[in-house]
């Protein structure tokens, strides 16, 4: 004998006692025997699916202006965008461009690291001074030597 699986209205009644034999079939929300050919192959949980959580993201920071960088390292290390003006009384961070800004921003860098304490020598001897050849490699020196050895024989027949 079938089971009268259609008496059932909501999908509890369906599965309740007689959950070996009916199913509850969302497609059409009717209580089908198992097998039937007008129900359903796999019948639905009558369970409530729980609540999707809403995805929170963190709020975003207000993004800063150029204005409101009060040294001369945060207005140069925060974009491109920003230099730094010393003219304006105790130095302003200002957009590049800007018509109350600056023509172009200043270094952040102290005075003694951009001047050299000492002053740096760059010469170092004459023509054919050891310093002449640093850095060149002793095949390129023969080569040189064997060069400058026949243009002198040349100048001198």
């Amino acid at each position: 004998e079938r089971p009268n699986c259609a008496a059932h209205t909501n999908c509890t009644e369906c599965g309740g006692a007689l959950s070996a034999l009916c199913h509850w079939c969302a497609k059409n929300n009717k209580c089908h025997a198992k097998g039937d050919p007008f129900g359903c192959l796999i019948g639905a949980s009558c369970d409530a699916p729980p609540p999707t959580p809403k995805p929170t993201k963190p709020p975003t920071p207000p993004a800063k202006k150029c204005i409101d960088f009060k040294d001369c390292q945060s207005c140069a290390n925060s974009s491109w965008e920003c230099h730094w003006c010393p003219q304006d009384n105790d130095g302003t961070c200002h957009a590049k461009g800007s018509w109350s800004g600056c023509a172009s921003g200043a270094d952040c860098f102290a005075i003694d690291r951009c001047q050299r304490l000492e002053p740096e020598r760059v010469y170092h001897g004459g023509t054919f001074s050891k310093a002449s050849f640093e850095g060149v490699g002793p095949v390129a020196t023969t080569v040189l030597a064997v060069i400058m050895g026949l243009v002198l024989c040349c100048a001198t027949c």
